[in-house]
């Protein structure tokens, strides 16, 4: 194998296990990933609110980390998601720049 595909295998890790994914994994991981973002959309739109942006930035904070994670990853157990510390931190940063309510 080139030099080149192995980069492209570290770089996008599901190349690396895709071909020996099962379908009963799938349906595993599809019923995991329901549980998932049960809980976390709406934790990710309070944590919005606390951190004073609009509830939509809510899910685009709980929707793409774990999409792109699940892309790039090359950990299958690892916890991505919103936390209040970081909602505390993005007001923050956030009201440096623009007034609340204004993103």
């Amino acid at each position: 194998m080139s030099s080149d595909k192995l980069a492209f295998r570290n770089f996008f890790p599901p190349l690396t296990w895709a071909h020996s994914y099962k379908q009963d994994t799938f349906i595993k991981d599809l019923f995991a990933s329901l549980i998932v973002v049960a809980m976390l959309v709406p934790q990710a739109l309070a944590y919005a609110k606390v951190a004073g942006m609009p509830l939509q930035v809510g899910l685009y904070v709980s929707i793409l980390p774990p999409l792109l994670y699940c892309l790039f990853g090359t950990s299958m157990f690892l916890s991505v998601g919103t936390c209040a510390i970081i909602a505390i931190l993005t007001k923050a940063g956030a009201s440096l720049v623009a007034a609340e309510g204004t993103i």
